[in-house]
């Protein structure tokens, strides 16, 4: 996804990529104006997101988190779940209920 954004934004002047953790990214304080994160955000030490997200957006900046959930009545979640159960050794991620707060 990474490679895909720098190519696509390369010409954005503003545009920056970092090849670094989520929880200690190297940007210098109060940066940033906008964070954003989608389905990889499970995978954060939220904590720590937290924090380095308050140390890099300046004041009046932005931490966006976008995810799906799953609907585990569905059918086709349902055999979704069933075929990870049956091969997939390490589900990690893949759990529901996750629960964040807010300031």
């Amino acid at each position: 996804m990474r490679q895909v954004a720098e190519r696509d934004l390369s010409e954005y002047e503003n545009f920056t990529s970092v090849y670094a953790p989520a929880e200690n990214t190297g940007l210098r304080d109060k940066r940033v104006d906008f964070v954003t994160a989608a389905q990889a955000f499970h995978w954060f030490d939220t904590q720590l997101f937290r924090s380095e997200c308050r140390r890099i957006l300046r004041s009046g900046g932005k931490a966006v988190i976008v995810w799906n959930t799953r609907d585990n009545e569905s059918e086709v979640v349902k055999r979704e779940n069933s075929f990870r159960e049956n091969y997939c050794i390490d589900k990690k991620g893949l759990q529901d209920g996750g629960k964040l707060t807010r300031d």
